[in-house]
């Protein structure tokens, strides 16, 4: 995955918290 995808996939990981 790109840097892109794995900040955007981080990103939401952090709206569950």
């Amino acid at each position: 995955p790109s840097e892109k995808e794995i900040q955007f996939i981080l990103n939401e990981i952090r709206n569950y918290l």
